[in-house]
């Protein structure tokens, strides 16, 4: 099992700020067939990805090789999506920039995390304040079409309480993706830490299931 790093998060050097949806998939494809399947090029395997790790994976499956045996999308991004409170307060968020100028750059810098944290409820994307150009494009980019590329068994696990993609957009990719399973649980964005063990019980029937 290889649990990848994206550029940018954790401990991972910084990704280029141009990068994207598929330069970010493309890096993940890059680290399967050097080292995932670097001594066996036929080798199947299984990709997981949970919120951003979930269009990467999808994109991976729709377009690029090798595409991996199943997939499984947990509390996916990639439709385009905006609460009301989001709509309202991102503005403001934006706003600060120039109201807040003659403040520090620590002070500008946490008041952000804080509306960040507030408009989306979840601390997984709270850190994306510091890349809001990336971050921005990414939650631009319209992932339909690659969804309904997908030809591939695929399990979709969503948390009933997510806020940050809320049950909805499960339902949706349920539709755009032929075949697919949709399974949801108790639980908010973060599922495959709150949940582990549901979570890892519904991958393992999956991937067994012939």
């Amino acid at each position: 099992m290889w649990n990848i790093e994206l550029p940018g998060f954790g401990e991972s050097k910084k990704a280029p700020d141009d990068w994207g949806t598929p330069e970010f998939a493309k890096h993940i494809a890059r680290f399967i067939k050097s080292t995932v399947l670097a001594n066996d090029k036929d080798k199947k395997y299984y990709l997981f990805g949970h919120s951003f790790g979930g269009s990467l994976t999808a994109y991976v499956a729709a377009n690029l090789w090798p595409k991996p045996e199943k997939i499984i999308l947990c509390s996916s991004a990639g439709l385009r999506y905006r609460s009301k409170k989001a709509w309202v307060l991102l503005p403001i968020a934006k706003a600060s920039k120039v109201l807040l100028w003659p403040m520090s750059d620590n002070f500008k810098k946490k008041l952000r995390k804080n509306i960040y944290y507030y408009v989306i409820r979840e601390r997984d994307y709270v850190d994306t304040a510091d890349r809001k150009e990336q971050f921005i494009k990414i939650m631009n980019y319209d992932m339909t079409g690659i969804f309904k590329k997908i030809s591939i068994p695929a399990l979709i696990v969503w948390g009933k309480q997510d806020k940050v993609t809320p049950l909805k957009m499960g339902r949706k990719i349920n539709t755009l993706i032929r075949g697919s399973k949709l399974e949801v649980i108790e639980g908010r964005h973060g599922i495959p830490i709150t949940e582990a063990q549901k979570v890892a019980s519904l991958v393992g029937k999956f991937i067994s299931n012939n």
